[in-house]
């Protein structure tokens, strides 16, 4: 896959079958819409395109009274998942308050069909795009009989009669319902960042950690509590238990990230890591001693790796 992060950076030198979207999560619906997209642009020999933005849009055109965007993916993340759908091209354009007030109109003439070759563009029935969203299905037909391009509209994939949406999703990770926004992104929610240095608690107590620290503030961390989790960093994957929380048998209050990844002690600071989250253990517990603390890690451990033996299955 070609990744070129600024439109003046790539190279139109056929016409295109484009997608264009924030594309949060890479859930199932996202996955239907870029599978077709891919499979026409084959079918006909041209290059599938997918347009995305960073940083993206509503982070940029948030109000300060709203609550902070939370994001599904970071854009690094997102070039991982992409990379896995077999698009030819990747193009991160960087999206700014003068980019958001350019019109639909615009978009279309001097984005998709000047500069991209846009011979076909493939859309989500519900999107949206340009200034005030009036870019629409509707919009995108209308100028593509005057500038002879095609438009195909992909409808939304449904579980459990609604659509999935990236907003679905954040709402069941906020709920730490990880297992369902599993189920509608097509594979476990997944933490990606660089490993930093902690306090030595964890290894002091018997079980070292890595403490990971997510690419981006705006990334969306589940509910704290102790997970499940599997760690990967190149071609080590392991079980491991993640602990999201603030510690508060030791009276502090910084929320932390923090996996023992069991059977691996290789010193990992400053490395690029994923935890992916996959089952719930327990909530975060204030214990009245060290002790307690470490008997239940224990008994955590011990979940962890009947659960792995199931899971890897």
């Amino acid at each position: 896959m070609e990744t070129v992060w600024n439109l003046n950076d790539y190279i139109a030198d056929a016409p295109a079958v484009v997608t264009v979207g924030t594309f949060d999560g890479v859930h199932l619906g996202h996955q239907q819409l870029i599978a077709r997209m891919t499979e026409q642009a084959r079918a006909v020999g041209r290059r599938s395109l997918v347009v995305t933005f960073e940083p993206p849009p509503q982070i940029v055109v948030q109000r300060m009274q709203e609550p902070a965007f939370q994001l599904l993916t970071t854009i690094e993340e997102k070039i991982v998942y992409l990379r896995r759908l077999g698009i030819d091209s990747l193009l991160i354009m960087p999206f700014s308050p003068s980019f958001a007030d350019m019109s639909a109109e615009q978009f279309v003439d001097k984005v998709l069909i000047d500069r991209l070759k846009m011979a076909e563009i493939f859309i989500g029935s519900s999107h949206t795009f340009g200034r005030a969203r009036t870019g629409n299905e509707a919009l995108l037909k209308k100028m593509a009989a005057v500038n002879h391009f095609s438009v195909s509209t992909v409808e939304p994939v449904y579980r459990d009669g609604e659509a999935i949406s990236s907003t679905r999703i954040r709402s069941l990770l906020n709920e730490r319902r990880i297992e369902e926004a599993a189920q509608l992104l097509g594979r476990p929610y997944s933490l990606q960042g660089r490993v930093i240095r902690g306090d030595g608690r964890g290894r002091q107590l018997g079980f070292p950690t890595v403490n990971l620290k997510p690419y981006s503030i705006y990334k969306l961390v589940p509910q704290r509590g102790v997970y499940f989790s599997r760690f990967h960093w190149q071609e080590v994957h392991r079980p491991a238990v993640t602990y999201i929380g603030v510690r508060p048998t030791f009276g502090l209050n910084e929320l932390v990230i923090e996996s023992h990844v069991l059977d691996f002690e290789e010193e990992m600071a400053g490395r690029e890591i994923t935890i992916e989250l996959i089952q719930v253990l327990r909530d975060d517990i204030q214990f009245e001693t060290t002790q307690q603390l470490i008997e239940q890690i224990h008994r955590d451990v011990a979940k962890s790796q009947e659960l792995f033996k199931t899971y890897s299955r």
